[in-house]
């Protein structure tokens, strides 16, 4: 097990990645929240809050709020066939990138 970085050991590590995302023009997380808004998000704040609350019950009981329950033959599915059309519409490109995010949008939740 490797051992555990003193105090000073961490600022001086984030000292460096500081300089090295102001050389840049960046901040310390700012390839974070580059990620995050690739994926759809407004940051990596939003993200992280909305991964933790995304359990298969909460994102079934959306699923419900916006396309009704799921049929009784797809008894391990998270969505209905008509929330999942709703999330996942067969016309339209995905955008934005993640089906999560459209999710919450379609549920007001964002």
């Amino acid at each position: 097990m490797p051992r555990k970085r003193t105090p000073a050991e961490n600022r001086a590590i984030y000292a460096r990645r500081k300089a090295r995302a102001a050389a840049a023009g960046t901040t310390v997380y700012g390839r974070r929240q580059t990620r995050a808004r690739a994926e759809g998000w407004d940051n990596e704040t939003q993200r992280r809050y909305w991964r933790r609350r995304l359990t298969d019950s909460f994102v079934r009981d959306l699923g419900e709020e916006i396309g009704g329950p799921v049929e009784p033959w797809r008894p391990k599915s998270l969505l209905s066939v008509a929330a999942n059309e709703i999330v996942n519409p067969r016309d339209q490109p995905r955008s934005p990138g993640d089906w999560r995010i459209r999710l919450l949008r379609a549920a007001g939740r964002i």
